[in-house]
């Protein structure tokens, strides 16, 4: 995977499709993978989250920062 990939993440869509092709698409782990889907889908779903709790959605969201933390977990030793 380009080590760039990551810090070119600017939004919600740019780290579901990394998600979806980088991250999901490599796991063989059942469970892990289905940990991963789910992850997906509740970021895919935040909107409804907040607004079913009366909560105000966070902004400004770094994804890039989040999207490294799963990556570096595919490469750290």
């Amino acid at each position: 995977m380009d080590n760039n990939l990551v810090s070119r993440i600017k939004n919600r869509e740019d780290f579901l499709e990394f998600m979806n092709k980088y991250v999901i698409s490599d796991v063989d782990d059942i469970q892990l993978k289905a940990y991963l889907e789910s992850v997906e889908s509740w970021v895919e779903d935040m909107d409804g989250f907040y607004g079913n709790l009366g909560l105000k959605k966070p902004e400004n969201v770094d994804w890039s920062f989040i999207a490294t933390l799963f990556y570096v977990g595919k490469i750290y030793e």
